[in-house]
Order: C-alpha cells, then structure tokens, then sequence
C-alpha cells in the first residue's frame, strides 16, 4: 500500500500548459478526510483498496503530483474547464465549445466509468477512484471553472505583501491563512479543519446531490455551474479593475474566505454521496460511457 506525507503542488505549479494551479495540499486532503467522515463503515473500510493509499488524502493530492511526468501530461486539462463567458457580467457553463477538448467533466464521467467498468484492471480502478477524490474537489473551486485570464492565472495580485496571482489566492492563500497557526503537518491541519466543518456542517448548503450515475453527466454539470456562478457573485463581483494589482488579504478575504469554507465542505459532501454510488454499481457497466456536447 503506497504512504505518502509531504507532497507539494510544485509539479504542476512548474507546468506551462493551460492552466497552472491545483487546490492546496489542505484543501484537497480536507475534502476526502469529509468524505471519508461522511461514508458508511463498510465503504470507509474499502478506501485503502480501491485508492491504493493507506491514507485517502495522500489519493486526493496524487494527480497533482504526477501531472508533470511523460504518463500522465495528457491528464493537464483535467484539472478544469475553460468555459467562455464574461464575468463579472456573466457566468454560465452552457455552450458546446466549453466541452470541445479534454476538462474536467469529461473526466469525472470517463473516470467514473472506468471505477464501475467490470473489465478494467484494479491498477486502472485504483487511479480512477483518485482522480474521482481530486477531481471533484477542483470542481467546487471556482476559477477551476472559468476560461477569463486562464481561470485567474494572469491575473497578478497581492496577499499579505506579496505578489501572486488570483487563481493561486483562491487555491492556497486563502487556506493558508484560514489555517495558520495550525502547525506545519498538512493532515494535522486537515483533520482539524474536517472536525470543525463537519460540526458547522448542518447550516452549509449540500444541494444537488446526485443519486444515480447515470446523472452523472447533469450531475458534474450542475455542481460546473454553481462553482462558475461564484465567479461572478464572488470572485470577480468588484470587476476586475478593482482586484488587479490589489492587496487583497484584507476586506476581500474577509469577504470570501467564508466562499472557500462552504465550498470545500460542500465538496466532501458530494464526493462522499458520489462515492457511495460508484462502490454500489461496481463492476456492473457493460460499456463506456459517451460524452456528448449539447447543452
């Protein structure tokens, strides 16, 4: 069984495709240690074997890691959806251009079905149940779903004094800040931010859940739209002009902070309903599943 205890987002951070950031380690571990809360005794049992990791938020930060090597860089554009709209005026993922290449929709269904397929091998299982984990926390980050300056990416700004760019604001700032004081062990810190969300748990919203994989197409859609909605009622909601170039870990992260909260907890939710679905359909589906493209 693979261990792992310090790996960064560095890989990716180093990448120069379309799109530069992962969620923070925190982040990404956060989500599957709720999910994993949230699960039943049985499937919890189950996560060590269908990951291949002793410890579930090791599997959450493991495609990030291997994004960089010759492999897995076909898996890059994964990681997001680069819709075409025009925030803060407009969000929506709606129109068939924003599914023409390879995103992150089209990977949680195509990984989805390859976790359920009877006929795959249990290496190719192991690696779709961890992108599943990854992948539907990058999907409750907003500028995950949005095409504007590669989801935030151009988009320079500072925090705390020092210059970065929204997209990694959004990412990693904002956590580490939320969490400093913590100590420096990234499961330390998740385990207590996944203790204090879920008693804060019944006053977030956990709406959409899905219950069937055959939604699955509308399911992962749904969640798109609600992550890309922020970007206009949140992220963006100042117009760019008032956050480019700006220092923005005073009232603009106290106004969003609570965004991030919600949003990772809303995501281990849903990956923990998620998950529960692909093990109850296990090595049932007889042929893969085909993305469409009409909206």
């Amino acid at each position: 069984m693979l261990r792992a205890t310090s790996w960064q987002c560095g890989p990716v951070l180093s990448l120069l495709f379309d799109f530069a950031y992962c969620w923070g380690n925190v982040g990404h571990r956060t989500v599957a240690y709720l999910a994993e809360a949230q699960l039943p005794p049985s499937a919890r049992l189950q996560l060590s074997d269908l990951t291949g990791f002793d410890d579930v938020s090791d599997a959450a930060i493991w495609a990030d890691t291997v994004t960089s090597e010759p492999s897995h860089k076909h898996t890059a554009p994964w990681h997001y959806i680069n819709v075409d709209d025009s925030p803060p005026e407009s969000c929506n993922v709606s129109t068939p251009v924003d599914w023409i290449r390879p995103n992150i929709l089209t990977a949680l269904i195509n990984q989805t079905n390859i976790a359920t397929h009877r006929e795959r091998s249990k290496a190719e299982q192991q690696e779709a149940y961890r992108y599943i984990i990854h992948l539907v926390g990058d999907l409750h980050q907003p500028l995950h779903v949005e095409g504007l300056a590669r989801g935030g990416v151009d988009i320079p700004v500072d925090f705390e004094g020092s210059p970065t760019n929204l997209h990694l604001v959004w990412d990693v700032n904002f956590i580490t800040r939320l969490r400093r004081g913590m100590g420096a062990d990234e499961k330390v810190i998740a385990k207590l931010w996944t203790k204090e969300l879920l008693l804060k748990g019944d006053a977030k919203p956990t709406t959409a859940k899905c219950d069937s994989l055959n939604n699955a197409r509308e399911c992962f859609l749904r969640w798109a739209r609600e992550s890309n909605a922020k970007v206009c009622k949140h992220v963006l909601h100042e117009g760019l002009t008032n956050i480019e170039n700006k220092e923005l870990a005073g009232a603009y992260y106290e106004t969003n902070v609570g965004v991030v909260e919600d949003a990772v907890y809303m995501a281990g939710s849903r990956l923990a309903d998620w998950l529960l679905l692909v093990l109850e359909n296990q090595h049932t589906a007889e042929a893969d599943v085909h993305i469409h493209v009409d909206l």
